[in-house]
């Protein structure tokens, strides 16, 4: 069985992402491939990835990034794949390992510029429209057909319910890196449309401080008939909480990639640049209500425009048969497919 080396990286800072559709990605493919993790010194990441039973390489935390290559040449093999996810992940890095592994694959939302791989893969839902540069073999998979999606979404692709007659529960998720603090300030917003009789679910990563300032507010303020807070959520767990709620608050991250996999009206906005292209065309491809950067709209025009969202229910309704329609093949079965032609690729030569 060939390596697939996974070099990625996730913290309470940068957030989970990157990881998250790292190890989507080796879930489909970890019955073909032998799948190895190399991230840095990280204990939360590094347990998750243990707990999934994954073979996990870990970089120490003072190496610079020449040393760190250095580390992964020593683990990958002229026979392996190896598969980058992360903004310094540059060209240089790429050259510099290029020759150590049989073939190089990049996971990339920002196309910074010209690679040096392989494959690269951008799943988002713009990503057709991007052009990349690179080698003359290099080979690109982009849309939603390559999802790097975990397969609870998928499961529940057919379970949503088709429409709504109003908004009565809605679902805040912010992801693993809420660092301006968007959870705390929708539901301080929401919490004040008491006449909208509304039930509101916030995902929040408990390990970080807006957990306790937020649980503290709802007690001191007697929201708890309206407000819950949910931590340490897996996958099937969310997809649950899609399934169960009416409308969606989330960046335009790979979260809006789920929600509209699962087909849930969406307020969708940005938190981090390389979401600004994923939100625009979500709101140009009626897949989303896109309120652009959060960090930019007052407390009293969020209230405004949540307000009037709330009450279009025909143009929610309409987002979530638009959301139904974006997965035309599957996923799972065109990325194994990928993967596979890299090894026939690496066995003809």
């Amino acid at each position: 069985m060939d390596n697939l080396f996974i070099r990625v990286d996730a913290s309470l800072q940068i957030g989970w992402g990157h990881l998250i559709r790292c190890f989507s990605l080796a879930s489909m493919l970890r019955d073909l491939f032998q799948v190895e993790f190399i991230i840095k010194d990280e204990k939360a990441v590094f347990d998750f990835l243990k707990k999934e039973n994954f073979l996990v390489h870990l970089i120490p935390s003072d190496v610079d990034c020449l040393s760190e290559i250095e580390f992964i040449k020593k683990i990958v093999n002229e026979k392996s794949i190896l598969l980058l996810d992360g903004y310094p992940f540059d060209l240089s890095y790429q050259n510099s390992l290029k020759k150590s592994c049989n073939k190089l694959v990049c996971i990339d939302d920002v196309n910074p510029g010209k690679f040096n791989v392989d494959l690269i893969i951008n799943h988002n839902v713009y990503a057709p429209l991007e052009k990349y540069c690179g080698p003359l073999y290099m080979r690109t998979c982009l849309g939603v057909d390559y999802a790097l999606l975990r397969q609870e979404f998928f499961e529940a692709h057919s379970k949503k319910k088709l429409a709504v007659n109003k908004i009565g529960k809605i679902l805040i998720c912010m992801g693993g890196a809420d660092v301006s603090g968007q959870t705390f300030r929708f539901l301080k917003v929401l919490s004040k449309l008491n006449n909208e009789k509304l039930f509101i679910t916030a995902v929040v990563a408990q390990t970080g401080e807006d957990y306790q300032k937020i649980y503290d507010w709802v007690i001191k303020n007697h929201l708890e008939k309206n407000i819950l807070l949910k931590t340490g959520l897996n996958a099937r767990d969310i997809s649950n909480e899609m399934i169960g709620n009416d409308l969606i608050v989330c960046p335009a991250s790979v979260i809006a990639l789920e929600a509209c996999v699962v087909g849930i009206p969406m307020i969708t906005g940005i938190i981090a640049d390389n979401q600004i292209k994923n939100a625009k065309y979500l709101e140009d491809s009626n897949l989303a209500i896109n309120f652009s950067w959060f960090k930019d709209i007052d407390a009293d025009t969020l209230g405004q425009k949540i307000g009037k969202v709330i009450k279009d229910v025909d143009k929610l309704n309409e987002i979530r048969v638009n959301q139904k329609k974006i997965i035309k093949r599957n996923p799972k079965e065109n990325l194994r497919q990928v993967f596979l032609s890299l090894v026939i690729q690496n066995e003809s030569r």
